[in-house]
């Protein structure tokens, strides 16, 4: 079959016709046309919008009547030409012999809006140049579907949940694939996109040719790969992405399970949020080299991905985007990235080298947590922050270089880091918060640098390694824990501008031989130096105010205790009692050497049950 579209002047100039009718006289004459004339060819012209009204009333009334005329079925209907609503004068001369029951399909304006046959392998008809909104929603009958050419567009949710959907057949002309098109196709398999040909020759099969002359469709090409457009479509193995694509839609593949490899063109401009998430089989990468922005999830949970080439004109990594990505073993990032998202590595825990260009100037919170293969990390100047859980548990970790630019290390930061041996922070760092450097069980080497004013609770506790450390002056706070079993630590001296020392701040320091505290402490909480098996003499400091309970508790090399006459208050089972007030009636433990200040003599405390409020 033959299909030609011209204007009306090439009719009357150039064409020998048979018949000509408009549309006024079309529903008319058509039956009489095909009655008596059944040898001839059959010839359309039409002039304005009406023709397309009269060719719907003949789909719904009469084509089963013409059909019946003809003892075949015979595809005459005037939907397949897609200009009438522009006015745009063409005809159609076309053969007998064309077979489709075009009562399976609703079709309006050359978009199809359902499908209500119940055929398990379906072609739509030529003509159709939209596929619409949730046309082939839920139906799990069908296997296979041909799309004719000239069809441009698949709109929002066309084939979504078509569980038995295993391949689609589609044509060059296809640029655009909506929102959730073929979500969850759990069995498609088959499904390859071809590059789109000059719209003035579209090739369709071996028996048709359509040919465009003064045709005007004025159908805009989105060229993207809508939100969601293959999602779930766990068997889809292989998708090639034509050149005309420039937008890959959020979540457009994501769950394809069995999906192993992936190349966007350079038209490619952009790609969504999660657009391969989850794509656990998916092996290679390649990227448009001209997108700007990997956005957040692009890439997380990709399993088996194994190496990733990030083009030279991205400027931003997104949150998570590669989280998950447990056999990735190395990145480049190019020189124009300048920010680093949330969790963007996350749980990466192959991933050995990264190179961080010096143009980055925020890594976000976790966004190497995890990644328990990295082993050295150099941070950008202009990062003014390392972020809560930034390399949290990278537990091969040795080497980290910091710049001064630095004012914060966050919560977790270096939490866990097994094997990092020395750390040097610079001058810039003002907080050290919690949990920073706990358990980092080989740092034996620690800087801390004059311009920190808080260690946070936990902050290096399990420091097993580490020997000596030199407090600020400008440091003000020991949070609960700060350093806690830190096993190794022989000598501590605690500045005058620390107002508090937290619960259980030295707690299991067991070799902590040497203690002193500068005047101006004016609180020790409960438990803050228990356990320092190696402790002999302790001076508390003039100001200090209020003491926790046991402070001392089983320091059992102690002997001497210096206390100052500021001391005001003490815990006594969990409870703050004035120092002044208490009495010979509290437990009794042997007798130990206290050394009081003179204003405590007239109150002639023994010893023997005072040490008890200490040790």
């Amino acid at each position: 079959m033959n299909v030609v579209i011209q204007t009306l002047k090439q009719i009357y100039e150039n064409y020998d016709s048979d018949f000509l009718c408009s549309n006024e006289a079309l529903k008319s004459l058509i039956e009489d046309l095909l009655h008596n004339h059944r040898d001839k060819n059959l010839i359309l012209a039409a002039i304005d919008q009406g023709l397309h009204q009269s060719v719907l009333n003949l789909d719904s009334n009469d084509s089963h009547k013409v059909n019946n005329l003809i003892n075949e079925l015979l595809n005459i209907s005037m939907w397949r030409l897609d200009a009438a609503k522009k006015a745009v004068n063409y005809f159609i001369q076309a053969r007998f012999g064309l077979e489709y029951d075009i009562t399976e399909f609703k079709i309006i304006d050359s978009v199809l809006i359902k499908y209500i046959g119940s055929n398990s392998k379906v072609q739509i008809p030529n003509g159709v140049h939209i596929i619409g909104k949730e046309a082939f929603l839920d139906y799990h009958n069908l296997s296979t579907v041909t799309l004719p050419d000239g069809v441009v567009s698949i709109s929002e949710k066309a084939f979504s949940n078509c569980v038995n959907l295993t391949m689609v057949a589609y044509p060059e002309s296809l640029s655009s694939i909506g929102s959730l098109a073929f979500n969850n196709c759990s069995d498609l398999i088959s499904f390859t996109l071809s590059k789109q040909k000059n719209p003035n020759s579209h090739s369709l099969d071996d028996d048709l040719d359509f040919s465009y002359a003064s045709l005007s469709t004025n159908i805009t090409s989105i060229n993207e790969i809508g939100d969601g457009a293959f999602s779930g479509c766990i068997n889809l193995i292989h998708i090639d992405i034509p050149e005309n694509i420039v937008k890959v839609g959020n979540s457009a593949f994501s769950d394809c399970l069995s999906l192993t490899s992936i190349s966007l063109p350079d038209t490619v401009l952009s790609i969504g949020l999660g657009s391969f998430s989850s794509c656990v089989s998916l092996l290679n990468v390649s990227l448009s080299k001209n997108i700007k922005v990997i956005e957040s999830l692009t890439f997380t949970e990709c399993s088996s991905l194994r190496t990733v080439i990030i083009p030279d004109d991205v400027c931003k990594i997104g949150d998570g985007s590669f989280r998950g990505c447990t056999k990735l073993s190395s990145v480049f990032i190019p020189s124009k990235v300048t920010q680093i998202g949330n969790l963007s590595f996350s749980e990466c825990i192959n991933l050995s080298n990264i190179l961080l260009p010096d143009t980055i100037s925020r890594i976000g919170f976790a966004a190497f947590n995890k990644c328990f293969s990295l082993r050295e990390i150099n941070i950008p100047e202009g990062v003014t922050q390392i972020k809560k859980y930034t390399f949290n548990e990278c537990t091969s970790l040795t080497n980290v270089a910091i710049p001064n630019t630095v004012a914060v290390i966050g919560t977790d930061a270096f939490n866990k880091c097994f094997s990092l041996i020395e750390m040097i922070i610079p001058e810039g760092v003002k907080k050290i918060e919690d949990w920073a450097y706990n358990d980092c069980l080989s740092l034996s080497h620690l800087e801390i640098p004059s311009t920190v004013t808080k260690i946070g609770s936990m902050s290096f506790n399990g420091c097993r390694s580490l020997q000596e450390v030199t407090l600020p002056d400008s440091l003000n706070y020991i949070g609960l824990r700060a350093f806690s079993y830190c096993w190794n630590l022989q000598h501590i001296s605690i500045p005058k501008n620390v107002a508090e020392i937290e619960h259980l701040a030295f707690f299991a320091c067991i070799n902590l031989e040497s203690l002193h505290i500068d005047d101006g402490v004016s609180y020790i909480g409960n438990d803050a130096f228990s356990a320092c098996l190696k402790l002999k003499e302790v001076s508390l400091p003039e100001g200090l105010v209020s003491v926790g309970e046991k402070i001392f508790r089983k320091c059992k090399k102690l002997s001497s205790i210096s206390i100052p006459a500021t001391l005001k208050y003490i815990t006594v089972s969990h409870n703050v009692r004035e120092w002044n007030s208490l009495n010979t009636e509290l437990s009794v433990t042997p007798l130990k050497h206290i050394v009081l200040h003179s204003n405590y003599m007239q109150n002639l405390i023994p010893s023997d049950w005072l040490w008890n409020f200490f040790v």
